[in-house]
């Protein structure tokens, strides 16, 4: 008469154990609509808005960065590829967090376009990273399809989508 559980029993509770950590550990799968202040342009008040108020059936990108000189030295690269993706329908959302707001707003008027601001690093944090510059490609529903702290080209914001 064995002693004790099963040997069956045992690597049955162990990989229970095993995909509930896989569970919560696991990075999102979508982006989640996360209510910001937008900042749209100079002495407008601040306006709500999230990165799924894009609306895009090609797709999307959130580019999220940060106040630091690295971080606002990518915002030319950063339009330009915005412009790049507009004629393949694909929408950018811009993010600037990570500091106080008054530092977020700073760094948003350099973009000339509307921006949310996420001084509490909100956003990077539902993403599951914790990056100061983040490139996000999503599809119009908030299905992730890539993430990433390096710049992306339009040619590997496309190929992500499918298009």
């Amino acid at each position: 008469m064995p002693l004790g559980p099963s040997l069956g029993t045992i690597f049955g509770v162990l990989a229970a154990i095993a995909i509930a950590i896989w569970f919560y550990l696991k990075p999102p799968s979508t982006v989640e609509n996360i209510s910001l202040p937008k900042y749209t342009r100079f002495e407008a008040p601040l306006e709500l808005g999230s990165p799924r108020d894009c609306r895009s059936e090609k797709g999307c990108l959130l580019i999220y960065i940060g106040t630091d000189a690295k971080s606002v030295d990518s915002i030319p690269s950063a339009v330009e590829l915005s412009e790049a993706l507009i004629g393949s329908g694909v929408e950018t959302v811009f993010a600037v967090g990570r500091d106080q707001m008054k530092e977020c707003v700073r760094v948003a008027r350099a973009f000339r376009r509307p921006v949310l601001l996420d001084p509490e690093g909100k956003l990077p944090e539902s993403l599951g990273t914790h990056e100061t510059q983040l490139w996000v490609v999503y599809d119009g529903l908030g299905n992730l399809k890539e993430r990433t702290g390096e710049p992306m080209s339009s040619v590997g914001v496309l190929r992500k989508l499918g298009l």
